[in-house]
């Protein structure tokens, strides 16, 4: 017997079968923050970093691609993005973005 899956088919043509908001802390000292704002929100997911600046190279570009790997899951309806740092802020959610995700 074969059941019918209902999801969700996203902009980018991703299909998720959770439709949940992520709120996305990307540097160390707006965890505590994500997570207030996180509690106001019916279902929302709280991911937050415990470090996010002084990383060089490698290590940096793993962290941005794990960032916006989280970001734009296909289960993912939405994503705010907390963050002490407005470069980096904006340079990830335009990476987001690219990639068909809501981005606030």
């Amino acid at each position: 017997m074969m059941s019918e899956l209902s999801g969700f088919r996203r902009k980018n043509g991703a299909f998720g079968i959770r439709n949940k908001v992520l709120v996305l802390s990307i540097t160390g000292l707006t965890g505590p923050a994500a997570r207030q704002i996180g509690e106001g929100i019916d279902r929302a997911h709280v991911i937050t970093m415990p470090y996010g600046t002084g990383l060089l190279a490698d290590d940096r570009a793993v962290h941005l691609r794990s960032l916006e790997g989280l970001a734009c899951n296909p289960n993912v309806a939405s994503v705010l993005l907390i963050s002490d740092h407005v470069p980096k802020l904006e340079r990830l959610a335009e990476r987001i973005k690219s990639r068909g995700q809501t981005v606030v």
